[in-house]
């Protein structure tokens, strides 16, 4: 058995090693989707998956440079890094200076094959967690500044779905 240096136990390494394996033996367990962004990750940044961009200076044709594409997957931790520190600065240019809530509704684990057999009731999990907030913000008087993420595995890659509100710390007073 080889020993795995720190840095060298990637996702995409994972997948690279037991995907067939895996496939071979759970072919009925996995979603198109699943599939796809699996494919996704195993080819991110490499030339001969998902190809490549040349970018070639007009006066020196002799200097080109080939950057492989990224696969923009969210199921890829080097692309969902990269939109994650994305999306985090764009809501610190939204709301700038402002003290928020960070608040996670979780589906109860009995739920969760539900949610995943069935996936239009995600929907439900944000509506539930929306009118959960504002009913009792509401009732302080306060409208507040709402944004929520849904993620439908945890950090372990397990099903676990729950749903992220950031709310901000205070509001429009209602009158």
């Amino acid at each position: 058995m080889e020993t795995i240096g720190k840095g060298h136990f990637t996702l995409k390494r994972i997948f690279e090693e037991n995907w067939e394996r895996f496939v071979s033996s759970h072919r009925s367990d996995i979603t198109f989707s699943a599939a796809y962004n699996v494919w996704k990750v195993m080819n991110c940044r490499e030339p001969n998956g998902l190809g490549y961009t040349t970018f070639a200076c007009p006066d020196h044709p002799d200097q080109i440079t080939h950057i492989p594409r990224s696969c923009k997957s969210r199921f890829c931790p080097v692309c969902a890094k990269i939109q994650v520190d994305k999306w985090v600065a764009d809501m610190n240019r939204l709301f700038p200076n402002c003290p928020y809530f960070h608040i996670t509704f979780t589906v109860p684990s009995q739920f969760r094959i539900l949610l995943f057999e069935k996936r239009s009731l995600l929907n439900a999990v944000f509506s539930a967690g929306a009118r959960t907030l504002l009913s009792f913000l509401g009732e302080q008087g306060i409208l507040p500044a709402i944004t929520a993420v849904l993620h439908t595995f945890g950090s372990d890659l397990k099903r676990h779905v729950h749903v992220h509100f950031i709310v901000s710390a205070g509001g429009l007073k209602l009158s």
